[in-house]
């Protein structure tokens, strides 16, 4: 979902602004909404455009109330992953991942939690992303097979939101 608006409330989820889409008229603002996405967002490209986009979408998700912890290098993620919610390891629908599933799981916008990592995950980080708690987010460097989301940065700046079709001069890190 993208939204293109000024003075943004909290009461609208949470929206990041990315950055402008291009445009005959100077582009306009380009929001994407972060409020259920958990998983793996891999953004993959030109190494420093796409850890800029890591710091706007840090930036952007610290803005809206969540915790985010930028990985320090060396750190695994199995190290920094937050506690499974007991109530989600019950729940039916958690499909045997423990703490729930993170698409259908139980889901508490209030608790959600953002990793950071400036480095591609290993195969074996992928494969703990199955143990994933629900409301958590991994936004890591490179591609990946385990990736729900896949984003390029181009040496130009632009940054490709793969399947949700936008392509975004990327913001300056930390600019309001």
């Amino acid at each position: 979902m993208t939204q293109t608006a000024t003075g943004l409330s909290s009461t609208l989820g949470t929206l990041v602004g990315l950055g402008l889409r291009p445009d005959e008229e100077g582009g306009e603002q380009v929001f994407v909404d972060f409020t259920w996405l958990d998983g793996l967002l891999a953004i993959q490209g030109h190494r420093l455009v796409a850890e800029d986009a890591v710091d706007v979408i840090g930036d952007g998700l610290r803005e809206r109330g969540l915790r985010v912890t930028e990985v320090e290098e060396g750190r695994r993620l199995e190290e920094v992953l937050p506690p499974a919610d007991p109530a989600g390891a019950e729940d039916p629908g958690a499909a045997g991942v423990p703490g729930g599933d993170p698409i259908t799981g139980p889901r508490d916008p209030d608790r959600r939690h953002a990793l950071l990592f400036y480095r591609p995950l290993d195969p074996d980080e992928e494969d703990a992303l199955r143990r994933l708690p629900p409301n958590t987010l991994v936004v890591a460097l490179g591609s990946s097979r385990a990736a729900r989301w896949q984003w390029s940065a181009g040496e130009d700046g632009y940054l490709d939101t793969g399947a949700i079709g936008l392509r975004v001069a990327l913001r300056h890190p930390a600019a309001a």
